[in-house]
């Protein structure tokens, strides 16, 4: 049986296999027009695709239409409508293609009254009509069908999905949303053109998004929303804004005409007993005005973990329960809450935090589980960007991530009783400050700072953190230089000014700069601990700089990493390297460490604050090593550690303090280090310990150049191939009881009016 709309008041349905009931395409089309209401006082043509001669948008329906070719269509798609509870609209007409070709018609209405049985072992259909072949034409999206019965039973198929767009190669139509169903069973999206399951990059257009299934047992007062879509997902997982919908395709809406029915409480208090997402099913919640109060709440939920849930301001999706292994993605904006659970497991799925979550004490993020914190998110009762637990896992293949601008963004703070990075976890992000009582980085876990500091898109001048890209290294097509940080960066083949080196050494805070050349390596990030007991790095601690990607481009610097605690254990790294440089490129300098601790008897990883490698040409340079500072705080014993894995520089001497512009591959202790306690405020560098490797070379700048300064170490280590600078007005004075060989530390450069006294 085949009609546009259909409507049923009987006893019983019965459709056996092979037979149909079907109001496919039978729904508005484009001839009937997009203004005006029809017979019934609805809207003709409410979610109408949008038309483009080279690829039209699909038609929304319980979903928002899919978007026609995505290198020349038309952004915009045809949006939502309709009422999840009792769904009685027709589907709408996608897009008008090339030479205005119509898209695809919506499907029609279907509505049963029973009141006894309705038995599907055949088919129920409602859905949207494909747009035709090789037309740029949008898919009609699905109608409506609403089923009431005492009983219903049979393994039949009852669907309302949104057609295909065109598949014409040069300008492919979007799909057509799914329609919605009240009773059960698929409401999907239509497809489009090389979109596949895992393959959303191939996507020449984007599928129309799920409709809506909404059960309802009346004896049990079990409500279930059921969304599915097939494997097809939206082409931007975020939304964008919610004052403007018009290119947020893909996604199923529940809509603000369902927020006045009793299920919603008549105040859009969206409750469900069950809640199911398969298939990359998107569900969103939008309010009228925008931003007005809302909760969606489910006892139980089930999925495949491809689905997504977006919470925006003012909506609160509170599931608080004793544990929680939540089976879909959720995004949560700017003003949003989500209330998890005191034991709650991340796993296959992402969390997507803008806005406030609650009620995690323990949180486990394993095997494609991500936790993303976001500017502005924060958990309950902490300031914006805060995010406190008691105990975070990050296992194998779990990732958090906290990456925030480097200009405008403060960072992000964890606060744990107990952090650990277990093998295979990783920790990712800008700025992280981590404040807590213990923290462990297992063999093979990973927290980094990589490349997440200044790139050279930043703009000039000063931001939240300081003077933005201070250590920029120069550029040339030719050859770019690299940039520096805790050193000076490294010469191009065709680019004699370097990156200049900054920051403090005995309290590093500031970001990597970027290297020179058009796609310079980015610098590095941020790291800072602040533990009251343990500190236990099997692993790797990175705040790395990037390599230059072409031959003309310099390599960035490495960032800044600063530890605070009690106890350091383990027998991992902590690196804060410069990027390599391009073919013809210099590398961009070395970081800065400082690690303050009461105990450190047993770890015995690596500290690395080396320069990025050169370039191949032979005129080009590496960048400089940066600097690594230990403090045991109770024997009071300061350790200056300066190590450039065997690279040089090009010259030996300095050639003139006044102009260091040209002067690359060196560390350098700067003047604002003068000013610090540990330098009794006037440049007097004392360290207990003084560690050179691998050809690294250390200098001390002082403002203005040639003030008064001094450098003394009681214990000095090295290879023999490193170098100290003694410049005009310094003094280096290792006069001691006996005789110490200095070639067991370094060579040392000594320059005019310089002083430097050996032992008797």
């Amino acid at each position: 049986m085949r009609g546009s709309r259909l409507t049923f008041v009987t006893e019983n349905i019965t459709i056996d296999d092979g037979g149909s009931l079907i109001a496919d395409g039978l729904g508005y089309n484009t001839s009937h027009g997009y203004q005006g209401n029809d017979i019934y006082g609805s809207p003709i043509n409410p979610g109408h695709g949008i038309d483009d001669n080279e690829g039209a948008s699909g038609a929304g329906h319980g979903g928002s239409g899919g978007r026609g070719s995505l290198t020349s269509g038309t952004p915009k798609s045809g949006f939502a409508y309709g009422d999840l509870y009792e769904p009685y609209i027709f589907g709408s007409a996608g897009g008008k293609g090339r030479s205005g070709t119509r898209g695809g018609n919506g499907g029609g209405m279907l509505w049963m009254n029973v009141t006894g049985l309705i038995d599907v072992d055949g088919l129920v259909s409602a859905n949207g009509e494909a747009a035709s072949s090789l037309t740029g034409s949008g898919g009609g999206s699905g109608g409506s069908i609403w089923m009431y019965c005492k009983t219903i039973r049979g393994y039949g198929k009852i669907a309302a999905n949104g057609g295909a767009g065109s598949n014409d190669n040069s300008y492919p139509g979007g799909g057509g949303a799914g329609g919605r169903i009240a009773y059960l069973l698929p409401a999907r999206g239509g497809a489009a053109l090389g979109c596949a399951v895992g393959k959303e990059h191939l996507c020449k257009a984007e599928a129309g998004g799920p409709g809506t299934v909404f059960l309802y047992h009346m004896i049990h007062t079990h409500r279930t929303l059921l969304i599915h879509n097939g494997g097809q997902k939206p082409l931007v997982s975020a939304i964008a804004d919610y004052n403007d919908l018009s290119t947020e395709g893909c996604r199923a809406w529940i809509l603000p005409q369902s927020a006045n029915h009793d299920f919603a409480g008549k105040g859009q208090d969206f409750h469900f007993e069950e809640l199911q997402i398969y298939g990359g099913g998107h569900l969103a919640l939008l309010t009228e005005p925008v931003g007005r109060n809302a909760s969606l709440f489910f006892r139980h939920m089930i999925g495949d973990r491809t689905g997504t849930l977006h919470v925006s301001t003012n909506q609160v999706m509170d599931l608080h329960r004793p544990e929680i292994d939540i089976p879909f993605s959720v995004h949560v904006y700017a003003g949003g809450y989500l209330g998890l659970a005191p034991y709650t497991e991340v796993h296959g799925v992402t969390l997507f935090i803008s806005g406030t979550v609650d009620h995690i004490q323990n949180m486990t993020i394993h095997h494609g589980g991500a936790f993303w914190m976001y500017h502005g998110g924060n958990t309950a009762n902490q300031t914006n960007s805060s995010f406190q637990f008691d105990t975070v896992r990050v296992q194998d293949n779990g990732v958090m991530q906290a990456v925030t601008s480097p200009i405008i963004h403060p960072g992000i703070i964890i606060i744990a009783r107990a952090f650990f990075i277990e093998g295979g976890g990783l920790f990712h992000g800008t700025r992280m400050t981590v404040l807590g009582e213990n923290i462990t980085i297992d063999d093979g876990g990973l927290m980094s700072a990589d490349g997440q500091g200044y790139n050279r898109s930043h703009p000039q001048g000063s931001a939240l953190h300081g003077i933005i890209n201070p250590g920029i290294g120069s550029s040339s097509i030719y050859g770019s230089s690299g940039a520096g940080c805790g050193g000076r960066g490294g010469r191009g083949a065709h680019s004699p000014v370097v990156g200049a080196a900054y920051g403090d050494l005995y309290e590093p805070v500031r970001f990597g700069s970027s290297g020179g050349g058009q796609k310079s390596g980015r610098g590095g990030g941020v790291i800072w601990f602040n533990v009251t007991n343990v500190i236990q790095i099997d692993g790797e601690v990175s705040a790395d700089g990037l390599a230059g990607a072409d031959s003309g481009s310099g390599g960035g610097s490495g960032g800044s990493i600063w530890m605070h605690c009690y106890r350091m254990k383990g027998t991992g790294s902590i690196t804060v390297n410069g990027g390599a440089g391009g073919g013809n490129s210099g590398g961009g300098a070395g970081g800065r460490i400082a690690v303050y601790f009461t105990e450190n008897t047993t770890y015995t990883g690596s500290f690395q604050s080396r320069g990025g490698a050169k370039g191949g040409a032979s005129n080009t340079e590496a960048g400089g090593p940066g600097t690594a500072f230990l403090y045991h705080l109770v024997h009071t014993h300061r350790t200056l550690l300066v190590d450039n894995g065997g690279q040089h520089p090009l010259t030996i001497r300095i050639s003139d303090y006044s102009d260091l512009s040209q002067d690359g591959c060196r560390a350098w202790i700067l003047p604002e280090s003068g000013g610090h306690h540990f330098a009794n405020g006037s440049h007097d560098f004392h360290f207990e310990e003084l560690q050179i490797y691998g050809g690294a070379h250390l200098a001390i700048l002082t403002e203005p150049v040639n003030r008064a300064a001094s450098l003394f170490f009681r214990y000095m280590i090295g290879d023999r191939t490193g170098m100290i600078h003694v410049s005009r007005n310094q003094v280096t004075n290792l006069h001691r009881l006996f005789w110490t060989s200095l070639s067991a530390l370094t060579s040392m450069m000594v320059d005019t009016l310089g002083w430097r006294l050996f032992p008797k």
